[in-house]
């Protein structure tokens, strides 16, 4: 069984309200890499932290970022292949920590 993979900084959801809003960042199965464990990254803006998750739940990982726009988030991970820990995630938003591996 696949467990939820939240990704989210602490340092994003610190002191914010249920309405605060915010962009949900998803990477979701993508079969046209035609590769296992294949990723694309779903962004959609104007969400809250609180529905980011329920977003996310069967998705690989998720993450929610609060102060960031949605040009800012759409392009490619800058450090692809590095080291990382799922609890913790990548250092950038821009990527997830899938596998053990920045993505």
């Amino acid at each position: 069984m696949m467990t939820i993979q939240n990704q989210t900084d602490p340092a994003q959801i610190a002191g914010i309200g249920p309405q605060t809003p915010g962009i949900g960042i998803f990477a979701v199965p993508d079969p046209t890499q035609r590769r296992f464990g294949a990723v694309t990254k779903v962004v959609l803006q104007d969400i809250t932290y609180n529905e980011c998750i329920q977003y996310g739940y069967l998705c690989v990982a998720f993450k929610w970022v609060q102060s960031m726009s949605v040009a800012t988030v759409t392009g490619p991970c800058p450090t692809p292949g590095a080291p990382c820990v799922p609890l913790t995630g990548c250092a950038h938003d821009l990527c997830f920590c899938i596998e053990g591996q920045c993505q």
